[in-house]
C-alpha cells in the first residue's frame, strides 16, 4: 500500500525523483538551472530582483552575492532595463510570450561581451535568460531550407507520410542529431510515430511507452510551453537563489523558463 497521500506535507526543497515518485515530482520549481546561461528574475512592475542563478557573475558584475544589484536598472542599466520592460509590455492575453533582447557589450560596467537575452513574464515575475550573443551564420540560406520544407510537406500523400517527412526536414532544418514524433492515445500511452536520426543510433521508430514515462505534470509543461532545450545531458545544475522567495512564501515558478534544470530521472 502506498504510504503517501494527499494529506502530505508541502515539499520544503527541491523533490529527489525516484520511479515512484516521477508522478509528483515539482519540476516547474527545481531551484536550479542549466548552465550555459544565467537567470534573473524579477517583480516585472518594478524591476525589483527576487531570484538570481549562482553563475550570473560570468556574464554580468553582481558583486560578492547574485542579489547584490538590487533592481534591474542597476544590474544592466536603464536603457536594458526599459527594452526589457518594453518587451515585457507586448503580450497576448492567455500566452506567455518570450522575447528576445540584443544587450551591447558595456565593458566599463563589467559586461565584456555582447549578450542575447530572452524574456518573460509570468504571474507578475519577469524572467530574463540571459547567454552570450553569437554572430549570425552567413554560411546558410535559411529562407531556402525553409522554403524546401514548406515545399515537402506539401506533397505528402497521407498522415503517416506527412509526420515522417516533418521530422526528417526538422532535423534537416535545425541540424540536431535526431527528431522524433511521438504520439499518445486516449490513455496517454505514447508511441514514437517518426524518427529521423544520424547513422548510427539507436532506431526508436515503433517503440511504445506506458503513460507513466512522460507524467501528467509533465505534459501540462509541454502544453504550455512548446520550447525545452537540454544542451548536454552531462551538465551539473546552478542553483537559482534564494530557493524560497521570502516575500511571496514561494519557490520561483519556471515552467516556461528555456534554461530551467531537468528532472534527473529524464536525464537518466
Amino acid at each position: 500500500m502506498n504510504s503517501t497521500s494527499h494529506e502530505d506535507p508541502p515539499l520544503a526543497g527541491p523533490l529527489i525523483a525516484t520511479i515512484d515518485n516521477c508522478d509528483r515530482e515539482p519540476i516547474h520549481i527545481p531551484g536550479a538551472i542549466q548552465p550555459h546561461g544565467a537567470l534573473v528574475a524579477f517583480d516585472a512592475g518594478t524591476g525589483r530582483i527576487r531570484y538570481a542563478s549562482d553563475n550570473l557573475a560570468r556574464w554580468l558584475r553582481v558583486g560578492t552575492k547574485t542579489t547584490a544589484a538590487p533592481s534591474m536598472k542597476d544590474l544592466l542599466g536603464e536603457p536594458a532595463f526599459d527594452t526589457i520592460s518594453s518587451a515585457l509590455a507586448v503580450q497576448v492575453p492567455g500566452l506567455v510570450r518570450h522575447q528576445v533582447v540584443d544587450l551591447p557589450a558595456r565593458p566599463a560596467a563589467g559586461q565584456p561581451d555582447a549578450l542575447e537575452v530572452t524574456v518573460h513574464a509570468f504571474r507578475g515575475i519577469g524572467i530574463a535568460e540571459v547567454q552570450s550573443a553569437h554572430a549570425p551564420s552567413v554560411n546558410h540560406d535559411w529562407l531556402q531550407e525553409y522554403n524546401n520544407t514548406v515545399d515537402a510537406l506539401r506533397k505528402s500523400s497521407s498522415t503517416d507520410d506527412l509526420i515522417r517527412r516533418t521530422a526528417l526536414r526538422i532535423k534537416r532544418l535545425l541540424c540536431f542529431d535526431r527528431v522524433m514524433v511521438y504520439r499518445f492515445d486516449l490513455q496517454w500511452n505514447g508511441e514514437v510515430v517518426a524518427d529521423a536520426h544520424e547513422s548510427g543510433m539507436d532506431a526508436f521508430f515503433g517503440l511504445h511507452f506506458p503513460a507513466s514515462d512522460i507524467p501528467a505534470q509533465a505534459r501540462e509543461l509541454y502544453r504550455a510551453n512548446l520550447m525545452r532545450y537540454i544542451a548536454d545531458v552531462g551538465y551539473q545544475p546552478v542553483p537559482v537563489s534564494p530557493w524560497l522567495d521570502a516575500m511571496r512564501d514561494s519557490p520561483l515558478d519556471m515552467s516556461h523558463a528555456t534554461l530551467r534544470s531537468v528532472s534527473p530521472l529524464h536525464i537518466q
